[in-house]
């Protein structure tokens, strides 16, 4: 089967995503210190993608964004307030997993290699938050900043590629560390 142990998951493997949650917490809060809103997004945006590319492809199960989206958002991930966006993130962070998860899943079969795979959905799925957070404000909202809307969609697309692809340069320097090696062949 393509998806061997992929909807199987062991305590090593939350234990992993909480891992990365609290290494997300530390690198968000410092985010934070930055004075200019639109930076602070695009680094939000970036280091996100770069630890989810590196949990993803460290974990390799089904639903880890979602997993790491909804612990998460327990603790309240805060993004930069941008002009009107600043709300309960949550409905947002599960339609952008479940879109991943969807991606994934069918540009499997399509590109037919898991490192570009990954990084086109978690790019695609990533950038549809402004979208998603557009609907969960207002349909009319969305409407009247429809331009700023797909103008942010391919700045976040942009940014969210380099951030996975770096995640996947990451990965393949230390895939073969002893650490990791051990991790992996002991949730077998």
């Amino acid at each position: 089967m393509i998806f061997k142990n992929y909807f199987s998951y062991k305590k090593e493997n939350l234990m992993t995503v909480i891992i990365f949650l609290l290494i997300w917490y530390v690198i968000s809060y410092l985010i934070n210190l930055i004075p200019d809103n639109f930076s602070k997004l695009i680094f939000f945006v970036f280091i996100l993608n770069l630890i989810l590319m590196l949990l993803i492809l460290f974990v390799r199960k089904f639903g880890v964004v979602l997993i790491f989206y909804l612990i998460g958002s327990l603790f309240s991930i805060k993004m930069p307030n941008l002009e009107g966006f600043q709300l309960d993130i949550v409905p947002s962070l599960i339609i952008i997993s479940l879109v991943f998860e969807l991606l994934f899943f069918i540009s499997y079969f399509i590109i037919k290699n898991r490192f570009y795979s990954k990084i086109f959905s978690l790019s695609i799925a990533n950038a549809t938050l402004i979208i998603s957070l557009g609907f969960f404000v207002s349909y009319g909202f969305l409407i009247m900043n429809l331009n700023n809307l797909i103008n942010l969609f391919f700045i976040f697309f942009s940014v969210n590629l380099v951030g996975c692809t770096l995640g996947v340069f990451i990965w393949h320097s230390f895939r073969n560390s002893k650490f990791i090696l051990k991790l992996e062949y002991s949730n077998e």
